[in-house]
This record gives structure tokens, C-alpha cells and sequence, in this order.
């Protein structure tokens, strides 16, 4: 993020909310970002991260989507639901 934001790229961030994650927007000299806190799986998240960032810059340039959770275990062992949420993350929400 730094060495994006500091050669000017206008950056729009999303996470799950957290004490160092708040939805927020800057702008200064160095870099302009716009952060949406929220869960990537859920399409209402999605949608608003699009509309934020169309609203703040205009376009979408570049999309560098580093979500990802992963489990390890053997298949037989691994609980559906948690494969299903590990499947959303990595492959639907992006």
C-alpha cells in the first residue's frame, strides 16, 4: 500500500472492520485511498466498495484482490461449512 500510495496510485481498501481498519477516506499529497470495511463475501460489501470507489475516482485501473484463508486437513475431515466460506472468500468474492 505504501509503495503504491507513494507513487500515486489512488488506492480503495476493504477488510473486516477492526481497532486499525475504519471505513474512512484521505487525501493528501502522497496518496489518496478510500477504505470500506466489510465482508468481501457478502455482495452488498461488494457493491459498495465498487460504488465508493467509481464515486471517489471515476474508474478502476487495476484490481489486486488478496483475500484468502485457507484449512488444512485431510478432506474427510474437514467441516462442509467452513470449505464453503474458505470456497467464497477465495473464489466468489472476487
Amino acid at each position: 500500500m505504501k509503495l503504491l500510495g507513494g507513487r500515486g496510485a489512488r488506492l480503495s481498501l476493504t477488510a473486516l472492520p477492526g481497532e486499525n481498519f475504519r471505513s474512512t477516506s484521505t487525501a493528501d499529497k502522497t496518496c489518496a485511498r478510500i477504505i470500506t470495511t466489510g465482508d468481501i463475501t457478502d455482495p452488498e460489501t461488494r457493491h459498495a466498495v465498487v460504488a465508493r470507489t467509481l464515486d471517489q475516482f471515476g474508474r478502476i485501473d487495476v484490481l489486486i484482490n488478496n483475500a484468502g484463508v485457507g484449512q488444512y486437513g485431510y478432506p474427510s475431515e474437514v467441516d462442509t461449512e467452513i470449505s464453503k466460506r474458505i470456497f467464497d472468500i477465495n473464489v466468489f468474492s472476487a
